[in-house]
């Protein structure tokens, strides 16, 4: 017996039907579901169980926060929730990756930000990903299923770009009983 290195013998079972699963992962892989049976017969040699269970690796989603033209300390609370669970603030004007989760190929995942209260800026949000597609996208949010093993080993990347609107502030100033060529001075605050 090596389970070291995946090898078992159980010495002693009586002649019958028998299976063997996989109770646990390695940490950071999927259970292999899979029940390997085998069959103990009078006189027939000792059973070997050739197929080995496959453990896939979980995939990394992470989900980044871009601020364009933002006001500084303006904040967004990004949540990740589904197979697993994360959240984070980015505060304006940083950039970067906010919050990430392991997850098993195949899992679905909400993604969504919720923009500061006090915010200064009014901002337009774009989410967008590499390695999944969005699907039930809103402007605050949208879903993603990681897709199955080989193609989760890269991961998926998903962005919400926050873009401050553009605002225009016109002023007009009307004179009465004015004369030609005056000014006055005007201050926006």
């Amino acid at each position: 017996t090596n389970p070291a290195n995946g090898q078992i013998t159980v010495e002693g079972l009586p002649t019958g039907t028998y299976s063997v699963v996989e109770s646990a992962a390695p940490q950071g892989y999927v259970l292999d579901p899979t029940a390997r049976t085998f069959e103990i017969k009078d006189g027939a040699a000792d059973p070997t169980i050739t197929s080995a269970f496959i453990n896939i690796p979980f995939a990394t989603v992470t989900l980044t926060k871009d601020w364009v033209n933002s006001f500084d300390g303006d904040t967004a609370q990004l949540f990740i929730k589904g197979a697993a669970q994360n959240s984070a603030t980015s505060t304006a004007t940083t950039d970067g990756p906010v919050v990430s989760v392991s997850v098993a190929p195949g899992s679905k995942l909400d993604l969504s930000e919720v923009l500061g209260a006090q915010n200064r800026g009014l901002y337009g949000s774009v989410l967008t990903c590499v390695g999944a597609t969005t699907t039930d996208k809103t402007d605050l949010s949208g879903s993603v299923t990681v897709p199955q093993y080989p193609a989760s080993a890269a991961g998926v990347q998903c962005t919400f770009t926050n873009t401050a609107k553009t605002r225009e502030v016109k002023l007009q100033k009307q004179w009465g009983d004015a004369f030609q060529g005056g000014s006055a001075p005007l201050a926006l605050t």
